[in-house]
C-alpha cells in the first residue's frame, strides 16, 4: 500500500476502535466517477463527533481527506488531513488539530507543540497557506516530501490523531458560530472547490461541499 492507502485504512479501523459507526451517503455523495476522475466518500458518527472521509483517483493526481468534527466544539477541537500524491509520490501533506470554538485553545497548542517537534525536520520551510492556518492551534504537519525523503507517514498521521483523542471531552452536543465560520471559510478559500468544479462541475461541487463534506 501506498501513503494514502496506510491512511486510510488505518482512519477506517481507528474510527472503529473509537465507536464511530458508518452512515449511508446520498448516491451522489458516495461515489462519483467520469474518464479524469474517481471520488469516494465516506461518514462515520460516535456520541462525540463526525468524521468525514474523502478518496480522489485521478489519471495524475490522488488525494486523502480527513475532517472529524466535534458534537461540542466549545471542548473539542477539529481534526484535518489532506495528503496529496502524484506519479505514486507523496507532495504534499497538511495535519493539524484546529480549534474553533474552542474554550481552551492554550491546552491544544501545548499538545500539538509537542507531536509537531517530533517531525519537525520533515516540515517544509515555508509556512502553511494562509486558507489553511486560519484556525491552526499554530502547530501542524505542513510537508512537501521529495523522492528522496523518507515520511514516517502512518506514525505522524496516528500522533495527531491521538492529540485529536486526548483533547476530546464528552459534553453535552452544542452550536458554534466559530465552527460554522470555520466550515465556509473551508468552502470558499479551500482550493478544492476548484479543483472538483473543474472535473465534476460547479453545481455537483455545491452540492458536495454544503451537503456533505462542510455540511
Amino acid at each position: 500500500m501506498n501513503d494514502l492507502d496506510e491512511c486510510q485504512y488505518f482512519t477506517s479501523v481507528w474510527l472503529r476502535d473509537h465507536r464511530f459507526q458508518p452512515v449511508n451517503l446520498e448516491p451522489e455523495f458516495a461515489r462519483i466517477e467520469n474518464a479524469r476522475m474517481r471520488l469516494e466518500a465516506w461518514k462515520w458518527e460516535n456520541v462525540l463527533a463526525e468524521a468525514r472521509v474523502v478518496r480522489i483517483w485521478g489519471k495524475s493526481a490522488s488525494i486523502f481527506n480527513c475532517l472529524i468534527f466535534p458534537r461540542s466544539p466549545r471542548f473539542t477541537p477539529v481534526f484535518v488531513a489532506e495528503l496529496l500524491a502524484t506519479g505514486g509520490q507523496l507532495r504534499l501533506v497538511f495535519v493539524d488539530v484546529q480549534t474553533p470554538g474552542m474554550l481552551d485553545r492554550q491546552m491544544v497548542q501545548q499538545k500539538t507543540a509537542w507531536v509537531a517537534a517530533r517531525y519537525a525536520s520533515f516540515n517544509h520551510p515555508e509556512p502553511a497557506p494562509r486558507w489553511a492556518m486560519e484556525f491552526s492551534s499554530g502547530s501542524p504537519a505542513y510537508l512537501r516530501p521529495t523522492n528522496a525523503m523518507e515520511i514516517p507517514m502512518t506514525e505522524l498521521y496516528s500522533d495527531y490523531l491521538r492529540v485529536w483523542t486526548e483533547l476530546t471531552q464528552p459534553s453535552a452536543p452544542s452550536c458554534s458560530s466559530e465552527l460554522d465560520a470555520f466550515k465556509e471559510h473551508h468552502r470558499v478559500e479551500s482550493p478544492v472547490s476548484e479543483y472538483l468544479s473543474r472535473v465534476f462541475g460547479e453545481n455537483w461541487t455545491h452540492r458536495f461541499l454544503n451537503g456533505f463534506l462542510y455540511r
